[in-house]
């Protein structure tokens, strides 16, 4: 359920094979947790991964839906990913939806972005992601405010031939 190992300061290791939905706020704050198995993830919710700093790996090779919204007012803004700082690459071939904002924010060291199937890139995704050098969002109809901002390392983006900016 929603927060349900949210702050284990002693999780390192996740194997989730038969999850698949991760709730609002999961595992946020997990700050130890380095890698997180759940190959029948469908839909990570908001905040999920919020504050994972060691979180490096992930498999979640069949998501369809990445979730960011507000919720409460004192946790707007709460990217899925936001501030997994050691977090290096993202490889969700079957991503079509990533909602709302702040998806990857503040991910310091994410360099690789692979979600071709993606529709919409939401508001401040990838803000202060300043080691993204690499990007495949080749099926995007749009992208949100300030979703690339700060990215000072993007050296590649793949994006389809007619969309809105």
């Amino acid at each position: 359920g929603e927060r349900a190992f949210s702050g284990f300061s002693h999780l390192k290791y996740a194997n989730l094979p038969l999850i698949k939905e991760i709730p609002w706020f999961a595992f946020s704050g997990c700050r130890v947790l380095r890698e997180i198995n759940c190959p029948l993830v469908i839909s990570i919710d908001t905040g999920a991964f919020k504050n994972c700093h060691w979180l490096k790996k992930i498999n979640i090779p069949n998501a369809e839906k990445f979730i960011s919204t507000y919720r409460l007012l004192n946790e707007k803004n709460s990217g899925t990913f936001e501030r997994c700082i050691n977090l290096t690459e993202i490889n969700s071939p079957n991503v079509v939806t990533v909602e709302n904002c702040r998806l990857f924010y503040e991910c310091y060291n994410l360099r690789k972005v692979e979600l071709p199937n993606a529709e919409t890139i939401g508001t401040e995704a990838f803000l202060y992601c300043t080691s993204l050098s690499e990007v495949n969002i080749s099926k995007a109809q749009s992208i949100g405010d300030y979703a690339f901002a700060e990215t000072y390392s993007l050296m590649e983006i793949e994006l389809p031939n007619a969309m809105a900016l």
